[in-house]
């Protein structure tokens, strides 16, 4: 059973893990 509303909200997640690590190290 796939939840693309999940999918979505969890690709959110990483993309502002991601840039708020970029963040924090440059």
């Amino acid at each position: 059973m796939t939840k693309p509303h999940f999918r979505k909200l969890l690709g959110a997640l990483v993309a502002t893990s991601v840039l708020s690590g970029t963040l924090g190290f440059a």
